[in-house]
Order: structure tokens, then C-alpha cells, then sequence
């Protein structure tokens, strides 16, 4: 995945509401979230993800 450009967020509306664990993997390894990532809600529960997504999420940020 190492030197693919990565798609940069101008809004918190361009992120999808629902997604299913490969959309979201998809979507959080093809866009980068810097610009806004302090306009990003907090969520007081945790989730559960699986260790694949994991997996895929962390190969994104190394």
C-alpha cells in the first residue's frame, strides 16, 4: 500500500454514516483524515472491531 496517495477529507460530511467493516476499511485506507481530524466527534462507548479490520488499519499507518 506504501506509496499510494491517499484521498484528503475536507469535511466531516464526506465521511459515510454506515459502512460495513470492509467499506470502512476501504474508506479509512484510501483517505487521509489530518485536516479534519479535531472536527471529529468523540464516541463514549467503545466499539468492537474485528481483527482483520484491525489488522488493515494499522497496515495503513505504519
Amino acid at each position: 500500500m506504501r506509496g499510494r496517495r491517499l484521498k484528503k477529507l475536507k469535511s466531516v460530511d464526506e465521511i459515510p454514516e454506515q459502512m460495513t467493516e470492509q467499506e470502512a476499511a476501504e474508506f479509512y485506507g484510501s483517505h487521509d483524515l489530518t485536516e479534519v481530524w479535531d472536527k471529529l466527534e468523540s464516541l463514549e462507548e467503545q466499539i468492537a472491531i474485528s481483527a482483520g479490520l484491525k489488522k488493515s488499519i494499522e497496515g495503513h499507518h505504519d
